[in-house]
């Protein structure tokens, strides 16, 4: 089970998601132009893992 309190903090999902998919959004030639920067402004969580 998820421990909500730790796992819903929001700007950390909506990082996540955007970690996912932010490439996608900047190069896929099918997502709408008004749909490429849905995630400009999120967190990069990425950039803050250190190497695995």
């Amino acid at each position: 089970m998820w421990n909500l309190e730790q796992s819903v903090e929001l700007d950390k999902v909506v990082a996540v998601g955007c970690d996912w998919v932010r490439d996608y959004l900047l190069t896929n030639v099918e997502v709408k132009e008004e749909n490429r920067h849905l995630c400009r402004n999120a967190l990069r969580l990425s950039a803050d893992r250190s190497p695995q």
